[in-house]
């Protein structure tokens, strides 16, 4: 008996076409200090908030982006140019996560 055919995964918008999804101030804030490379704990210090606080931000914005993990979510929104990233770390950082070996599709 032959196998079910499982249905293709959507295709990427180009880059010109990407949404950029709506952010609150806080997922903004989590967002720049999660480009930081900040740790969830380290980013509930400096927020002054909870760390479990934190950690829903973080899946908050994994699902709004369709990112499978917080480097994807970094790429992502140096792809798009999130206005909350305006100096995000160093010209490294970004050269390093633009550079990376695994493709990373779209939004």
């Amino acid at each position: 008996m032959p196998l079910p055919r499982l249905p293709l995964p959507p295709m990427p918008l180009p880059l010109g076409a990407m949404e950029v999804p709506k952010l609150t101030r806080r997922e903004m804030s989590v967002l720049e200090l999660v480009g930081d490379g900040k740790l969830n704990k380290e980013i509930a210090a400096q927020l002054g908030v909870g760390l479990r606080y934190v950690e829903k931000v973080v899946r908050q914005l994994l699902e709004k982006t369709n990112s499978p993990n917080r480097t994807a979510l970094v790429r992502r929104a140096l792809q798009v140019s999130m206005p909350c990233l305006p100096l995000l770390a160093s010209a490294r950082l970004c050269s390093a996560l633009l550079a990376s070996p695994h493709s990373v599709s779209a939004f």
